[in-house]
């Protein structure tokens, strides 16, 4: 089955696919399309046909939140009020990069952190007060050229990233570093690898941006990679 668009599109597609035999062929004609970017598919769209006819099926992991596909990343706290903000403005007719603008002063004013239970692999829990919880399908590079990229989308892992305590003023230091490739270096910045996570909260319902889609989820949020769930056809190269 063949899914023309962006990463949202393309993860729309992907949970209906997950779990069965069939082939899923990404053509991208998103912005970014990290997904397909990382898998080596072509951004020509000729070419990325070519792959889907001509190429070979892989076996990919995908992330699933309570029952939530994601194929590149799930967050909590800054990016899904961000994006929600500046959905909201557009709604009223501001065009896009003047929302944006917009809504990441609105969000900055209002800046609030996330206090977040968070249980890894062996049962150990931590509590923590953050602006931000990232959880990826798989390592994401965090320095270097390749910053943002993943080097591998079948290791069977979760990469959750997150700033406890940080303020407001760390989250210039945060950008600063992502801007810069060098946010693995951030002084308060952690980066661990699981394969399931439990994400508490005192609220009984979040929101959660899932492969840049907003949705309100259920707590807790219970993460877990499903290794080799989707078939995606790639380069035989």
């Amino acid at each position: 089955m063949a899914a023309g668009g962006g990463d949202g599109t393309i993860s729309s597609v992907a949970s209906v696919l997950a779990g069965t035999d069939t082939i899923l062929g990404a053509i991208p004609l998103g912005t970014l399309n990290h997904f397909a970017r990382d898998l080596h598919i072509p951004s020509d769209v000729t070419e990325a046909v070519d792959v889907i006819f001509d190429g070979t099926a892989k076996c990919v992991d995908v992330g699933d939140v309570n029952g939530r596909t994601f194929i590149n990343n799930s967050s909590v706290g800054l990016y899904p009020r961000l994006v929600w903000e500046r959905e909201e403005r557009q709604r009223r007719g501001q065009r896009k990069w003047i929302a944006m603008a917009a809504a990441t002063v609105m969000v900055w004013r209002r800046y609030r952190r996330v206090t977040v239970a968070i249980e890894g692999d062996a049962g150990s829990r931590e509590t923590v007060r953050t602006p931000f919880v990232f959880v990826g399908n798989n390592r994401y590079q965090l320095a270097g050229l390749d910053f943002g990229s993943r080097p591998s989308l079948d290791a069977g892992q979760l990469h959750v990233c997150m700033a406890p305590e940080l303020s407001a003023a760390g989250v210039l230091g945060v950008l600063g570093a992502t801007l810069t490739g060098r946010l693995v270096n951030f002084e308060r910045f952690e980066s661990l690898e699981v394969t399931e996570l439990t994400i508490d909260a005192w609220r009984p319902q979040l929101g959660i941006a899932l492969d840049g889609e907003i949705v309100t989820l259920r707590t807790p949020l219970r993460f877990r990679t499903r290794p080799g769930a989707l078939r995606v056809a790639v380069p035989r190269q």
